[in-house]
């Protein structure tokens, strides 16, 4: 506030007082809103007699604003079990800079999370962390909220919230399975089939024939070896599965013929056995 002053006399000003006016008060900064008296004293100045009149003071009532929280964007995603993090920014309790924060999180598809929390706030940002369960694909509408400790009263604003939408995009679920099964006797070939992909990658190994990259590898596998199969779903998104084929020392798949007929005509000419490599 500031104070007036009349009476003055030959164009003198206050700068002719020798002890400048106090004033005092009742209000404090946590004054309810009203009017509180303004009390003058101890001013002095030579010539003049100085008498005071008191004045007013008008607490008004300060209203909370609400808190911020810049917007959050929709996501699409792999559902892979690990713990995935969104970063969240732009939090303030509003225009107080004297107040706290609380933040919370909430989704309509809780069967889709494993966990879905936040974490401390740090200056104006914060982590979100979500954790989707295995299997788990569908959209979720999930808020963020930020309250403030400014209250309601007068029709302040404490709370502020986002809205955004999750995709979660089921991995897929991949089925190998053998021709012969998954014993096979040494120097036999057989085929691998995978299901559940799109697009199929097979890793390197020992005994591959042919179809690296499609759903069928043929192999002829002359030890125990196991292949693995990198499959992508329609989504985009991927896992691996493995197989292990068990070659067995038998030796039945030898394949020979008894006769032997050195005429030159083709048949029989040689004594052949098929596998012999094995």
């Amino acid at each position: 506030f500031t104070a007036s002053y009349e009476g003055f006399k030959n164009g003198e000003t206050a700068s002719v007082l020798s002890t400048a006016p106090q004033f005092s008060t009742t209000a404090t900064l946590s004054s309810a809103a009203g009017t509180y008296s303004i009390t003058p004293f101890g001013a002095v100045a030579a010539n003049y007699e100085i008498s005071f009149v008191n004045g007013s003071l008008m607490v008004l009532q300060t209203i909370n604003t609400a808190p911020t929280l810049n917007p959050i964007a929709n996501t699409a995603l792999c559902a892979s079990a690990a713990t995935q993090q969104i970063m969240l920014s732009g939090i303030t309790a509003g225009t107080e800079t004297n107040q706290t924060t609380v933040l919370s999180v909430q989704t309509d598809k809780p069967e889709l999370f494993t966990s879905l929390t936040i974490g401390t706030r740090i200056g104006n940002t914060a982590i979100l962390s979500y954790y989707p369960k295995a299997g788990a694909s569908g959209i979720a509408q999930i808020t963020v909220t930020v309250k403030d400790n400014g209250g309601v009263e007068n029709g302040g604003t404490d709370t502020f919230s986002r809205t955004f939408y999750m995709t979660l995009n089921a991995l897929p679920e991949i089925v190998i399975s053998s021709d012969l099964g998954t014993e096979i006797s040494l120097g036999l070939t057989t085929r691998l089939i995978a299901t559940g992909g799109v697009s199929y990658q097979w890793s390197n190994n020992r005994g591959i024939i042919s179809g690296q990259n499609s759903s069928v590898l043929t192999i002829r596998p002359l030890e125990t070896t196991t292949y693995t199969v990198t499959a992508t779903n329609a989504s985009g998104c991927t896992s691996t599965k493995s197989i292990t084929i068990n070659v067995k020392e038998d030796y039945l798949a030898l394949k020979y013929n008894n006769i032997v007929t050195p005429n030159g005509d083709g048949i029989n000419d040689y004594w052949v056995v098929e596998n012999i490599d094995a």
